[in-house]
């Protein structure tokens, strides 16, 4: 099963969070009608989102099922985010992945023959656009929307600047008080002045000192495996 660096680096991400947590996961309402899967019809919506504190990111990203339907996610760029396989269960019955708020549609297929059986739009809880503009009047943010609002080169549209700047470079969470967004202005140009006016002679002896740093530590390294070589050796022939 395909997984992108995404979940992976998500999962490495939420590792060292605790274990009551909980996901917020995209849920796929299903029943099982004379052996077909199909959505639901007694649900509301055949896709909702919802929170699983059950549910772990870390063993899904780790996990390689193998099963007769696959499910593929994708994201606004039209690229596959997420793929996963899972088997049907007899009535009604719930399949969760993990929300991202980049995913728009998804497709069902059929494993073996690659059939596409189901298939349907997300657009309703898409929160981030990938556009490269951080727009929080849009609910991007830095947790609903890391590839805009969490870069190394962040641009904000004029709404959020005007939010930021009104907010002292920080803007919490009403229902959490937990700071979405912070204003990296001043620090992506204090980064980008003191690398123009870093000396070129200066770079070069940070280098040869790194280089020199890296030749010692791998002598060290292998000096150490010779002596604990020849120590197991004596052993051996002791």
């Amino acid at each position: 099963m395909k997984k992108t660096l995404l979940i992976l680096f998500l999962a490495l991400s939420f590792s060292f969070a605790p274990s009551a947590y909980a996901e917020s996961v995209f849920m796929f309402h299903f029943e099982t009608i004379q052996g077909k899967l199909q959505f639901d019809s007694t649900a509301s919506q055949s896709v909702t989102k919802g929170e699983d504190p059950n549910f772990s990111l870390v063993e899904f990203a780790q996990s390689h099922p193998v099963g007769e339907y696959n499910l593929a996610l994708y994201d606004v760029s039209g690229a596959r985010a997420v793929e996963t396989q899972f088997n049907k269960k007899e009535g009604r019955f719930i399949f969760e992945v993990p929300f991202f708020s980049i995913v728009n549609k998804f497709e069902i297929y059929l494993t073996k023959e690659n059939t596409l059986i189901l298939s349907g739009s997300l657009e309703q809880f898409v929160q981030c656009n990938g556009n490269g503009i951080c727009e929080v009047e849009k609910g991007e943010n830095m947790n609903t929307c890391l590839s805009d609002c969490a870069n190394g080169h962040i641009k904000y549209s004029q709404p959020t600047i005007q939010q930021l700047d009104a907010n002292k470079g920080v803007i919490i969470d009403p229902k959490t008080g937990e700071a979405i967004l912070r204003d990296m202005r001043s620090v992506q140009s204090q980064t980008s002045s003191t690398n123009s006016a870093q000396p070129i002679t200066a770079s070069s002896g940070n280098s040869t000192q790194q280089i020199a740093l890296i030749v010692a530590a791998v002598a060290l390294v292998v000096f150490g495996v010779i002596v604990l070589t020849r120590w197991f050796l004596r052993r051996h022939k002791q």
